[in-house]
């Protein structure tokens, strides 16, 4: 696998090594070893990271820099493909337990796009991200909408939440105690270079955080703000009559 710059080329094998060849001089830098055969390596789009998976469960991230392994996560059976999308953002998986996942690489979590009726071999995204495709020894080729993990946006209701800037965010979400914190329901639209959500609410009052790829926040223009007794700050707004 090529660095996004081409100087490099990322390697896995039987040994059970993750390694960095220099394209000019072919030097090589070893990142680590995994705990099996490596199957698959990707470089992220920056090229500061490789992901790496194989005949153990786990897919692991590699700091190029600092050589550095975190496990993003683990599948249920073998790994044989991993790549990054375009944004660098997510992984896909393809594994030996029919599965095609998606991965967070912010914070690990993982959604399922469906399943095939035999190994997936292989998996890539489309030039936009929003596309993935699969290859799978049940000889079919599946195209996965990367987008249909999340909810229809939620524009529609008398309080608004907005949240200006991070342009390069690719899922916005809303928890709070009017939805006992629970993920994946309210999710933002992109609306003339805003992230907007809209709800309905009763008058009241409430606390709030934004969930950004996955990285939870306060809302950043609400200065009423408040601590849990678990210690978690969290924005507050009060819905009048």
């Amino acid at each position: 696998m090529f660095s996004p710059d081409g100087k490099s080329i990322a390697s896995g094998g039987y040994d059970k090594k993750v390694s960095i060849w220099d394209v000019r001089t072919g030097k090589v830098q070893e990142l680590g070893q995994g705990g099996g055969s490596i199957w698959s390596v990707a470089f992220s789009p920056d090229g500061n990271s490789v992901a790496s998976a194989g005949d153990e469960k786990p897919i692991r991230i590699w700091d190029v820099k600092t050589r550095r392994m975190r496990v993003l996560g683990e599948c249920d059976e073998s790994v044989d493909s991993v790549v990054f999308s375009p944004d660098g953002k997510w992984v896909a998986s393809g594994s030996r337990d029919n599965v095609v996942r998606l991965w967070n690489v912010a914070s690990g979590r993982v959604y399922i796009l469906g399943r095939c009726d035999a190994y997936v071999t292989s998996v890539a995204f489309s030039s936009g991200g929003k596309i993935l495709a699969s290859g799978s020894y049940d000889n079919t080729v599946r195209l996965w909408d990367t987008e249909a993990i999340w909810p229809t946006p939620s524009v529609a209701g008398n309080t608004a939440f907005k949240l200006v800037g991070y342009r390069k965010a690719s899922v916005v979400q809303l928890v709070g105690s009017f939805n006992r914190w629970q993920q994946e329901q309210l999710t933002f639209a992109d609306i003339n270079g805003e992230w907007v959500c809209r709800i309905n609410l009763a008058p009241g009052r409430y606390t709030y955080k934004f969930i950004v790829d996955g990285e939870w926040m306060t809302d950043p223009d609400n200065s009423q703000k408040e601590t849990d007794r678990d210690g978690n700050v969290n924005s507050v707004l009060i819905v009048r009559p």
